[in-house]
Protein backbone atom coordinates (compact mmCIF):
# COMPACT_ATOMS: atom_id res chain seq x y z
CA UNK A 1 0.00 0.00 0.00
CA UNK A 2 2.81 2.48 1.04
CA UNK A 3 4.61 1.70 -2.36
CA UNK A 4 1.09 2.71 -4.48
CA UNK A 5 0.89 5.34 -2.70
CA UNK A 6 4.69 7.13 -3.16
CA UNK A 7 4.23 5.86 -6.86
CA UNK A 8 0.99 7.73 -6.84
CA UNK A 9 2.34 10.55 -5.42
CA UNK A 10 5.72 10.34 -8.07
CA UNK A 11 3.11 10.55 -10.92
CA UNK A 12 0.54 13.19 -9.83
CA UNK A 13 2.68 15.61 -7.70
CA UNK A 14 4.75 16.30 -11.02
CA UNK A 15 1.47 16.71 -13.03
CA UNK A 16 -0.18 19.14 -10.41
CA UNK A 17 3.01 21.22 -10.54
CA UNK A 18 3.02 21.24 -14.15
CA UNK A 19 -0.89 22.43 -14.26
CA UNK A 20 0.01 25.24 -11.65
CA UNK A 21 3.11 26.53 -13.15
CA UNK A 22 1.19 26.35 -16.94
CA UNK A 23 -1.46 28.44 -15.39
CA UNK A 24 0.72 31.10 -13.38
CA UNK A 25 2.95 31.56 -16.23
CA UNK A 26 0.87 33.54 -17.79
CA UNK A 27 1.23 35.88 -14.89
CA UNK A 28 4.57 37.52 -15.98
CA UNK A 29 5.43 39.47 -19.19
CA UNK A 30 6.08 37.54 -22.11
CA UNK A 31 8.50 39.59 -23.82
CA UNK A 32 10.61 40.43 -21.06
CA UNK A 33 14.03 41.12 -21.97
CA UNK A 34 13.91 40.02 -26.07
CA UNK A 35 13.54 42.26 -28.52
CA UNK A 36 11.19 39.66 -30.41
CA UNK A 37 7.82 40.46 -29.81
CA UNK A 38 6.40 36.69 -28.81
CA UNK A 39 4.09 35.21 -32.06
CA UNK A 40 0.32 35.53 -31.78
CA UNK A 41 -1.54 32.36 -30.03
CA UNK A 42 -3.99 30.53 -32.85
CA UNK A 43 -7.39 29.47 -31.61
CA UNK A 44 -8.39 26.09 -33.97
CA UNK A 45 -11.38 24.55 -34.01
CA UNK A 46 -12.07 21.37 -32.49
CA UNK A 47 -12.64 20.16 -35.72
CA UNK A 48 -9.37 21.37 -36.25
CA UNK A 49 -7.55 19.92 -33.40
CA UNK A 50 -9.57 16.40 -34.11
CA UNK A 51 -8.19 16.25 -37.43
CA UNK A 52 -4.53 17.14 -36.27
CA UNK A 53 -4.36 14.68 -33.24
CA UNK A 54 -6.26 12.08 -35.38
CA UNK A 55 -3.71 11.77 -37.63
CA UNK A 56 -1.13 10.85 -34.50
CA UNK A 57 -3.63 7.86 -33.87
CA UNK A 58 -5.05 4.89 -34.97
CA UNK A 59 -8.94 7.11 -35.12
CA UNK A 60 -10.46 4.18 -35.57
CA UNK A 61 -9.77 2.32 -32.64
CA UNK A 62 -11.16 5.35 -30.39
CA UNK A 63 -14.37 6.65 -29.59
CA UNK A 64 -15.71 10.13 -28.81
CA UNK A 65 -17.39 11.00 -25.38
CA UNK A 66 -21.12 12.80 -26.20
CA UNK A 67 -21.15 15.90 -24.12
CA UNK A 68 -22.66 14.38 -21.13
CA UNK A 69 -20.15 11.48 -20.62
CA UNK A 70 -16.92 14.00 -20.95
CA UNK A 71 -18.72 16.75 -18.24
CA UNK A 72 -19.56 13.55 -15.66
CA UNK A 73 -16.41 11.99 -16.47
CA UNK A 74 -14.42 15.05 -16.02
CA UNK A 75 -16.80 16.46 -13.20
CA UNK A 76 -17.12 19.69 -15.33
CA UNK A 77 -20.48 21.83 -15.95
CA UNK A 78 -21.81 23.02 -19.07
CA UNK A 79 -21.01 26.30 -18.70
CA UNK A 80 -16.83 24.95 -17.75
CA UNK A 81 -16.52 24.20 -21.85
CA UNK A 82 -16.89 26.09 -24.95
CA UNK A 83 -15.49 23.21 -26.66
CA UNK A 84 -14.14 19.40 -26.69
CA UNK A 85 -12.90 16.59 -28.03
CA UNK A 86 -12.48 13.72 -25.95
CA UNK A 87 -10.95 10.28 -27.57
CA UNK A 88 -11.31 7.04 -25.61
CA UNK A 89 -10.23 3.48 -26.36
CA UNK A 90 -11.70 1.15 -27.70
CA UNK A 91 -10.87 -2.74 -27.19
CA UNK A 92 -7.13 -3.35 -25.54
CA UNK A 93 -5.15 -0.32 -26.84
CA UNK A 94 -5.01 2.54 -24.06
CA UNK A 95 -4.23 5.45 -26.20
CA UNK A 96 -6.72 8.04 -25.48
CA UNK A 97 -6.37 11.96 -25.93
CA UNK A 98 -8.74 15.08 -25.11
CA UNK A 99 -8.69 18.62 -25.70
CA UNK A 100 -11.15 21.11 -23.85
CA UNK A 101 -11.49 24.59 -24.70
CA UNK A 102 -12.55 26.59 -20.93
CA UNK A 103 -15.08 29.19 -20.71
CA UNK A 104 -13.36 31.96 -19.65
CA UNK A 105 -12.44 32.14 -16.24
CA UNK A 106 -12.53 28.39 -16.08
CA UNK A 107 -9.17 27.41 -17.08
CA UNK A 108 -7.66 26.33 -13.77
CA UNK A 109 -11.23 24.46 -12.91
CA UNK A 110 -10.54 22.16 -15.93
CA UNK A 111 -6.84 21.74 -15.86
CA UNK A 112 -7.67 20.62 -12.20
CA UNK A 113 -10.44 17.89 -13.60
CA UNK A 114 -7.77 16.86 -16.02
CA UNK A 115 -5.01 16.38 -13.62
CA UNK A 116 -7.81 14.64 -11.32
CA UNK A 117 -9.03 12.18 -14.46
CA UNK A 118 -5.44 11.04 -15.22
CA UNK A 119 -4.98 10.46 -11.67
CA UNK A 120 -8.01 8.51 -11.42
CA UNK A 121 -6.58 6.29 -14.33
CA UNK A 122 -3.59 5.82 -12.85
CA UNK A 123 -4.95 4.92 -9.66
CA UNK A 124 -7.50 2.15 -10.64
CA UNK A 125 -5.48 0.76 -13.02
CA UNK A 126 -4.72 -3.14 -12.34
CA UNK A 127 -1.25 -4.20 -12.99
CA UNK A 128 -2.35 -7.41 -14.56
CA UNK A 129 -4.58 -6.04 -16.98
CA UNK A 130 -2.97 -5.68 -20.45
CA UNK A 131 0.47 -4.80 -18.69
CA UNK A 132 2.23 -3.43 -21.90
CA UNK A 133 -0.42 -1.15 -21.84
CA UNK A 134 0.20 0.68 -18.38
CA UNK A 135 3.07 3.03 -19.81
CA UNK A 136 0.42 4.61 -21.52
CA UNK A 137 -1.51 5.74 -18.85
CA UNK A 138 1.26 6.29 -16.31
CA UNK A 139 3.53 8.45 -18.67
CA UNK A 140 0.14 10.81 -19.70
CA UNK A 141 1.40 14.13 -20.49
CA UNK A 142 -0.94 17.87 -20.20
CA UNK A 143 0.16 20.61 -21.68
CA UNK A 144 -2.16 24.18 -22.11
CA UNK A 145 -2.12 27.19 -24.74
CA UNK A 146 -4.47 30.02 -23.83
CA UNK A 147 -7.58 28.09 -22.91
CA UNK A 148 -6.92 24.79 -24.51
CA UNK A 149 -6.49 21.74 -22.07
CA UNK A 150 -5.22 18.62 -23.66
CA UNK A 151 -3.77 15.51 -22.25
CA UNK A 152 -2.71 12.25 -24.33
CA UNK A 153 -1.95 8.66 -22.75
CA UNK A 154 0.19 6.96 -25.52
CA UNK A 155 3.65 5.54 -26.37
CA UNK A 156 6.28 8.18 -26.30
CA UNK A 157 6.12 8.06 -30.43
CA UNK A 158 2.44 8.65 -30.38
CA UNK A 159 2.92 10.93 -27.23
CA UNK A 160 5.32 13.15 -28.72
CA UNK A 161 3.66 13.29 -32.15
CA UNK A 162 0.29 13.99 -30.98
CA UNK A 163 1.81 16.91 -28.33
CA UNK A 164 3.77 18.39 -31.58
CA UNK A 165 0.15 18.38 -33.83
CA UNK A 166 -1.49 20.28 -30.22
CA UNK A 167 1.27 22.66 -30.08
CA UNK A 168 1.11 23.49 -33.62
CA UNK A 169 -1.99 24.01 -33.99
CA UNK A 170 -2.38 26.30 -30.87
CA UNK A 171 0.85 28.94 -31.71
Amino acid sequence: MKNSRRLTLRIVMPLIIAATLVTLSGCGSANSGSSTPPSPQKSPTIAELTAALDACFDAEGMHSLDESRVLDTLGLDATDLTGFVMKVPVGTNMDEYGVFIAADGKSQAVTNAVVAYITARQESWMDEYLPDERPKIFEAEMHSALNYVFYVMAFKDVRANATAAFQDATS
